[in-house]
């Protein structure tokens, strides 16, 4: 099985994408080659695309054409939220509040947050009836320590039994 994760950020992120694409890899490797389990683990990276031209205002469209066939969005967020990580991020949500198999998850730096941050949060509890717990991180260690965990926690949810049902007309 393939696991397509796409990583959100602008291009004031991209140590921080850097950092991520390389979990990826290392965390692929010992999947496949350590474990031999799988699944193998793909990241769409803008960097490396062909070059192409699309029609104006629709630049974002490939990147959300990716969103749509990943399994996990990341979204790591900096001193702002850039146009299309926001698009691709809200797209996530959409996804998930129609019921397919797409994971978001927002990496922040918290002494970066302001208004915009909180609109986007806003945004997807209005929209979306979700409220992002982001993952902090403060530097790139921190930043490393939060993609390893996110990527393991979903593997590991992937493969846990599901939880009991909660008690008749209670919210679970």
């Amino acid at each position: 099985m393939d696991l397509w994760i796409f990583i959100s950020c602008g291009a004031d992120r991209n140590t921080f994408r850097n950092v991520g694409v390389r979990v990826i890899n290392r965390l692929g490797e010992f999947l496949v080659f350590d474990r031999g389990t799988g699944p193998i683990l793909l990241n769409w990276d803008y960097r490396n695309d062909l070059p192409r031209d699309v029609p104006a205002g629709e630049f974002e469209q490939r990147s959300l054409e990716i969103v749509d066939r990943s399994h996990i969005l990341i979204g790591v967020l900096g001193p702002t939220v850039p146009p299309v990580t926001r698009k691709e991020i809200l797209r996530a949500y959409e996804r998930q509040a129609a019921g397919e198999q797409m994971r978001a998850y927002v990496l922040a730096d918290p002494a970066m947050m302001e208004a915009d941050h909180r609109r986007l949060l806003a945004q997807v509890r209005r929209d979306y009836h979700r409220d992002i717990s982001f993952g902090h991180y403060h530097s790139k260690e921190d930043f490393l320590h939060q993609m390893y965990r996110t990527l393991f926690r979903y593997l590991l949810d992937q493969n846990a039994p599901p939880s009991p049902p909660g008690p008749v007309g209670g919210i679970t």
